[in-house]
């Protein structure tokens, strides 16, 4: 989408979002994998697209938790080779957003993340600080967000990637995501016979219901892209989850991408 302003000048709508040049509208970008073992059929045993190996779908919490963080490699230290700090954005149970923070790492020992019991849903997790001697700037182990206690998973940075991976994202109170662009990909395709998988779009409101009225499909030869005019608005205080309901081969990676605008209602 494009405008004109002063006069012969062009200006893109979302370059201008994504520089901060439009007030009210930030941009939310979203990239997750999932590995799946063995071939299924099942809407009723849908996977989440998360990279937690053997939980198959996120289960969400249903009031304020506190929460800790830890890396599965010490290096991942304030001072050390790996990651040193990562930045949180959360909500609390009332949709509210906690203001952005950053709490530093200490490898392999859990770190209890500041403001108490106030967190209710992880939309977002990035490393920003790396030690100045470490060549390739990036985290060494998988980074976990977790109930404190070693408690339920919340999220995860994968090792070497620097960002959360996740296909689970909630919309704050008073805000509205429309998502323009959504790609699908079987990743790890082998050649041969080919591969494919399908996914469901679920909306699941405050109540925790749950619709999902688009399902779509992809091969490793036919990746799905969403169409460049179409939009996908998701309301204020819901869930937005894309799973996966089949897959026709063992051993497979499906890899998700979507981009959106959220702006103030």
């Amino acid at each position: 989408m494009s405008s004109r302003s002063g006069g012969d000048v062009e200006r893109d709508l979302q370059s201008d979002v994504s520089r901060g040049l439009v007030s009210g509208v930030s941009r939310v970008a979203v990239l997750s994998q999932r590995s799946i073992a063995t071939a299924f059929n099942s809407l009723s045993a849908a996977q989440d697209v998360w990279p937690i190996a053997g939980v198959a779908e996120m289960v969400l919490p249903t009031a304020n938790e506190s929460w800790e963080i830890l890396s599965s490699s010490a290096l991942d230290a304030l001072g050390n080779t790996g990651a040193e700090a990562v930045s949180i954005t959360a909500l609390d149970s009332g949709y509210n957003e906690l203001a952005v923070f950053t709490v530093n790492l200490n490898g392999t020992t859990p770190v209890t993340l500041p403001n108490g019991a106030t967190y209710y849903r992880l939309n977002g997790a990035a490393i920003t600080g790396v030690n100045a001697v470490q060549t390739r700037r990036k985290n060494q182990g998988d980074i976990t967000i977790r109930v404190v206690g070693g408690g339920a998973i919340r999220g995860i940075i994968l090792a070497f990637t620097g960002g959360l991976a996740q296909a689970v994202y909630t919309v704050p109170i008073n805000k509205t995501l429309e998502i323009f662009s959504i790609e699908i990909q079987c990743l790890n395709s082998g050649g041969g016979t080919a591969r494919g998988a399908d996914f469901r779009l679920n909306f699941r409101n405050p109540n925790g219901v749950t619709t999902a009225p688009r399902q779509i499909d992809t091969t490793d030869v036919q990746p799905y892209a969403l169409d460049a005019k179409t939009r996908i608005r998701v309301a204020s205080r819901f869930d937005f989850i894309i799973q996966c309901v089949y897959t026709s081969n063992n051993t497979m990676t499906v890899g998700i991408a979507w981009e959106g605008n959220q702006f103030i209602n």
